[in-house]
């Protein structure tokens, strides 16, 4: 069961991306996941022969902290 969530979860952050949206740790409770980092990271396979992934430093709003944003472009 639990491996079937992780592939709900990565199959809506891949349609997310692809959608346009921006992603980050801000998102991994709409993703019911604890890292987008890795969870985008397993994804490049599925997205890297026809888009690019691009990222930038952003500050959360409350803390302040750096955390990474994540987009797709195609190519």
């Amino acid at each position: 069961m639990e491996n079937k969530k992780k592939y709900i979860a990565k199959q809506a952050i891949l349609s997310a991306l692809m959608d346009g949206r921006h992603l980050s740790q801000m998102n991994c409770r709409e993703f019911m996941v604890e890292d987008m980092r890795t969870n985008i990271s397993h994804l490049k396979p599925k997205f890297q022969e026809t888009h690019n992934l691009h990222t930038k430093w952003i500050k959360t709003p409350v803390r302040g902290a750096r955390i990474k944003e994540y987009w797709l472009e195609a190519r």
